[in-house]
């Protein structure tokens, strides 16, 4: 498959900006196809040669965000469980910076995404390199800890940030070694 040119790309985002844009300023979710070519500077066609519908680019932007999230997790795993604070560092610094995921973890509250990142911190959590197994009770304290986090940066978005990321890192450390260490 041949990679997409900087033009292709910087098209690309520019739609799925103006449809997370549009999806943040219409609380009921509608909108047009004209609407977000409107917004993004692109015409129709331009718009259905990269997607076949306004779900097909949802679906497309959901995709982006979380191989994005998946690619901080994959470059962060840290050596033991006492590093994670590079992790959630990393993460939530992240969140921080880039206004799509922050408009992204406001939207789509979706077991979709609740899943895949779900999946996502499963897979590294319990990484080969921490040598654990998924008993029942960890199961239930990963679960506890992900809904937690998720949960928290929700509510630090929703609240404009105001708390500085550092404190938010600080929070979900040391609250997740409290519970998964028992």
């Amino acid at each position: 498959m041949r990679k997409q040119s900087k033009r292709v790309a910087i098209t690309k985002r520019s739609i799925e900006t103006a449809y997370l844009d549009i999806l943040s300023d219409n609380s009921d979710g509608k909108m047009t196809v004209k609407e977000v070519c409107t917004r993004s500077g692109v015409n129709r066609t331009t718009f259905y040669k990269y997607y076949n519908d306004l779900a097909d680019l949802g679906h497309s932007v959901r995709q982006g965000i979380l191989k994005e999230l998946e690619e901080i997790l994959d470059e962060t795993i840290p050596e033991d469980f006492s590093d994670m604070f590079e992790f959630v560092s990393q993460f939530v610094m992240h969140v921080y910076r880039d206004d799509r995921m922050k408009r992204f973890f406001v939207l789509y509250r979706e077991k979709e995404f609740r899943e895949k990142a779900k999946e996502l911190t499963n897979k590294h959590y319990l990484h080969p390199k921490f040598g654990r197994v998924m008993s029942d009770d960890v199961m239930l304290q990963i679960e506890y800890c992900h809904a937690a986090f998720v949960g928290l940066l929700e509510l630090w978005i929703a609240n404009g940030l105001v708390t500085p990321p550092e404190k938010i890192t600080n929070c979900i450390i040391t609250n997740s070694k409290r519970i998964l260490q028992r």
